[in-house]
């Protein structure tokens, strides 16, 4: 089974370079799976940073699990080339938007993650990647996509902005 497969795979690529996403990348298949969706939407989801967080080439994701499967993560992988963060995080939502219904699935999973982590920690995201993740959420909308995963990630964002909001109007107070 592919999914197996992209665990496995995942499993063994992460243990050579750290594995700082692997939780992660689990977790972002774990939702695809409990959202119902199918076998190569959960393995894209599970090897979705693969590219960007390992040594590994998108050729090797082709040459591991076929051209749908590489198609997906190569739209969820950022350009390198493009330094600045805005138009780098453009650049990854508009090929996210091309690439269709699957990759905005994985791409709803991945943002539920991070905010899922962050909230773990008790800890607030920079805010240029809050605002990559509110234009993603207005680009789930704009392309129809309603999930529990799109409701979560409103919901999260709203409680994150509050929380930064709270951080930010006692910050003065603490200082001496």
């Amino acid at each position: 089974m592919v999914v197996d497969q992209a665990g496995a795979f995942i499993d063994d690529v992460y243990a050579g370079a750290g594995e700082k996403g692997l939780a992660h990348s689990h977790e972002v298949g774990d939702l695809l799976a409990a959202l119902g969706a199918d076998d190569e939407t959960v393995a894209a989801g599970l090897l979705h940073d693969v590219v960007e967080d390992t040594g590994i080439a998108l050729d090797d994701v082709r040459g591991a699990f076929g051209d749908r499967i590489a198609d997906l993560v190569g739209a969820l992988t950022e350009d390198p080339d493009i330094p600045a963060y805005p138009e780098r995080k453009q650049a990854l939502r508009e090929a996210i938007g091309r690439a269709g219904p699957a990759a905005l699935a994985v791409s709803a999973a991945d943002k539920v993650a991070r905010l899922r982590a962050a909230d773990r920690r008790g800890s607030t995201l920079p805010a240029r990647k809050v605002e990559h993740y509110e234009r993603t959420l207005e680009m789930l909308r704009a392309h129809g996509i309603h999930t529990t995963h799109t409701d979560e990630l409103r919901r999260r964002l709203r409680a994150h902005d509050l929380r930064r909001r709270e951080r930010t109007a006692a910050a003065p107070a603490l200082r001496p």
